[in-house]
């Protein structure tokens, strides 16, 4: 399958429906059918900010060093220094990727409206 992907591509080859799509595209049809429908842009009013971006991160990184103590022993008594480097890794992040998922699905209405451009539930 990999030989024949990059077989294709390296020959600059179209099969198939892609083969019409491409010389239908080169000769200005991008829809491929005489019915050209215009596409309207959807235009949000909530603006996304930084705090976006960046609190899924930190809250990741921080529950992943919790879950680094915990593996490592901090709740049994031991030194942050020695929970921190008697731990399992693999577990850590999996615990960590976890939690966060879990926090995801539980806003998922929330995710879920934006995507689909409707207003959440109350």
């Amino acid at each position: 399958t990999f030989v024949f992907i990059i077989t294709l591509t390296l020959m600059k080859f179209d099969y198939g429906p892609m083969r019409q799509h491409e010389i239908n595209a080169m000769n200005g049809d991008l829809f491929s059918s005489n019915d050209k429908v215009a596409i309207e842009e959807e235009v949000s009013e909530t603006k996304a900010k930084v705090i976006d971006l960046i609190l899924p991160i930190v809250v990741l990184i921080g529950i992943c060093v919790l879950a680094l103590l915990y593996v490592g022993g901090i709740m049994d008594g031991q030194s942050f220094m020695m929970a921190f480097s008697d731990t399992d890794a693999a577990w850590m992040i999996s615990a960590g990727v976890l939690i966060l998922s879990a926090y995801f699905i539980g806003e998922s209405s929330h995710i879920l409206s934006w995507l689909c451009h409707t207003s959440p539930p109350s």
